[in-house]
């Protein structure tokens, strides 16, 4: 399974939000965040930016889904 970014996001409680929308229809997700933002809780100008991963082949359904 290869992953593509779906989104971004500078809100873990977001990110999660969307995590568990994406899990909820089936589709595997994966949330990627640089180490300083979770040790120092960094979210601004990219620091703690969290990058939401799905799996490319389903890339286009999790677009769909987070647009309803």
């Amino acid at each position: 399974m290869q992953f593509a970014l779906l989104m971004t996001s500078n809100s873990r409680e977001e990110a999660m939000v969307i995590q568990s929308k994406l899990e909820a229809a089936g589709i595997v997700c994966a949330i990627e965040q640089e180490s300083v933002g979770r040790i120092y809780g960094l979210s601004q100008n990219g620091l703690g930016e969290m990058r939401i991963m799905v799996d490319q082949a389903r890339l286009e359904e999790a677009v769909k889904v987070l647009e309803e």
